[in-house]
């Protein structure tokens, strides 16, 4: 009688197993999508852009410029942590002045956006550790007002994120910096 329940047991724990697991490779990446959160709420994403070699950028990085200057507003930009805060805007005042070029995203790549700009499940992770440099921003905005900023460095794939609540720490995992930067660069320019 021991025996069989035993068995009884051990076959219940495998068919329940077997159930559970069930599931396609489809079905779940389907789950984790659903499970994604926006950082952001918006209906406006601005894009800030600069073409300056690796080698120019460095030069900028690496010297001490004064503050107001259009030198130190680029170091600012390209090297540095701000704005800090959403309140620190100051730098969309004259960001074209000093050389970065404004595109408006179309609505039709929100939704890429949202996703690439969400708390999701990634496949992997992993970290560069060379210095960044920022060569594009986004401001998202919702009703005109800022709802967040992000600077993106493509070559060391990192970011600067500021105005969400949201874990940011995984973002751009699974291949999001590499669409991300053809949502930008080769399809946005495109329209």
């Amino acid at each position: 009688m021991k025996d069989s329940l035993k068995t009884y047991f051990f076959l219940s724990i495998a068919l329940l197993a077997v159930s559970c697991s069930n599931g396609s490779d489809e079905d779940k990446k389907e789950a984790l999508k659903k499970e994604t959160i926006p950082y952001f709420m918006f209906d406006k994403v601005e894009h800030y852009s600069i073409r300056i070699s690796e080698l120019d950028a460095m030069d900028i990085i690496t010297e001490e410029h004064p503050a107001g200057t259009k030198l130190g507003k680029m170091n600012y930009l390209l090297e540095g942590d701000g704005p800090e805060t959403l309140a620190d805007t100051s730098f969309l005042l004259d960001i074209e002045e000093i050389g970065f070029s404004k595109h408006i995203l179309s609505k039709k790549y929100f939704d890429g956006i949202n996703d690439i700009f969400s708390v999701k499940e990634h496949e992997e992770g992993y970290a560069y550790s060379c210095i960044p440099i920022f060569r594009d921003i986004l401001v998202f905005r919702l009703a005109g007002k800022i709802q967040g900023i992000a600077k993106i460095c493509f070559s060391c794939d990192q970011k600067r994120i500021v105005g969400t609540d949201k874990d940011f720490q995984y973002f751009g995992m699974s291949g999001d910096y590499q669409k991300l930067h053809k949502l930008l660069h080769e399809n946005a320019t495109a329209d």
